[in-house]
């Protein structure tokens, strides 16, 4: 009974840290795409406004 006990615990702690690392792993895609989706969004606005003083 023990030894089911202490199994579980360890499956437990590895899905755990296996979130943990999942979720950091999301963050830093996130925090890395945003700002070149930023960047676009600003060249692309920056080029529609172009292309309207230009007609």
């Amino acid at each position: 009974m023990v030894l089911n006990f202490k199994t579980t615990i360890e499956a437990s702690i590895k899905t755990t840290q296996d979130s943990i690392k999942n979720y950091q792993t999301e963050k830093e895609k996130i925090t890395q795409i945003k700002p070149q989706q930023q960047r676009d969004e600003k060249t692309t606005s920056l080029n529609e406004h172009k292309t309207k003083l230009t007609n």
